[in-house]
């Protein structure tokens, strides 16, 4: 405990690496000897980690009243505008989709068909997944780590930090979802870009990390799946806002400026 008050950064990385890497390492060698419902069913039990951690150093480090206000962010509401911001991927899909079924391109029955061979027919197992991995890992990386980090970075600089460390908690699942290990070079630019949006929402609303578990939730729904083009018009939208951001960062380095109207922990 005495470890955890003294390095609680350190013993964050470290408790959710290691519950989260003792978990899912056993899938490199299961994942295809198990039917797809199992592995699936144990594959969301891997962002759990963060959230432990979060839950366990907060506790030991600041006692009740962290807990307390970690609660309180997981369920701070910030607004309408904010609100349909985190919700976006899933209103460019309610968009996007109806004109590609329309066309043919990309119709209701290969969304499903898309869903049904990813989760072994179980398509419920869609929607838990995302929303397992939104919730949780929200609980660690924006419940936690962004905001302690800000306490001694500006915001980019957290974001830069947080994005490593968020991509080689991933470590296990290179070695079961192929294609996350064909995408292992460009994924921490794909993350530093998720990681970009989740910081600029998170110190916008104030500390919100209910709006960054709606947007992460959204943003899986849409675009960790096969929904055709939306995919790519989500990210391309996210791409430019990333782009906006650190521009206008770039811009007003020394004044005061979004980025660093930051929230600490």
């Amino acid at each position: 405990m005495n470890f955890i008050k003294r390095k609680p950064l350190v013993s964050y990385i470290l408790i959710t690496y290691g519950f989260t890497w003792i978990v899912l390492s056993p899938l490199i060698w299961l994942y295809d000897r198990i039917p797809p419902v199992y592995r699936e069913l144990w594959h969301i039990i891997g962002p759990l980690g963060p959230a432990i951690s979060a839950i366990i150093v907060i506790r030991i480090w600041k006692g009740k009243e962290g807990l307390k206000e970690l609660g309180k962010r997981c369920i701070k509401y910030a607004g309408i505008g904010l609100l349909l911001f985190s919700l976006l991927p899933l209103l460019v899909f309610a968009i996007v989709f109806p004109i590609e079924n329309f066309l043919g391109s990309f119709t209701f029955s290969d969304l499903i068909n898309s869903f049904s061979e990813e989760y072994g027919g179980v398509i419920w197992l869609f929607p838990l997944a995302s929303l397992s991995y939104g919730i949780f890992e929200e609980i660690g990386w924006r419940g936690f780590l962004l905001p302690y980090l800000q306490r001694k970075f500006n915001s980019l600089v957290s974001t830069l930090i947080l994005t490593p460390i968020w991509w080689l908690w991933h470590l296990p699942m290179f070695f079961y979802r192929y294609e996350l290990f064909f995408a292992i070079a460009i994924m921490p630019l794909l993350m530093f870009s998720g990681t970009s949006v989740f910081t600029w929402l998170f110190n916008t609303s104030k500390g919100s990390v209910l709006m960054t578990i709606i947007a992460h939730i959204s943003y899986d729904l849409v675009s960790a799946h096969n929904t055709g083009i939306s995919t790519m018009v989500i990210s391309v939208i996210w791409v430019v806002f990333d782009i906006v951001i650190l521009v206008i960062y770039i811009i007003n380095y020394r004044k005061k400026h979004i980025l660093q109207e930051k929230v600490v922990i």
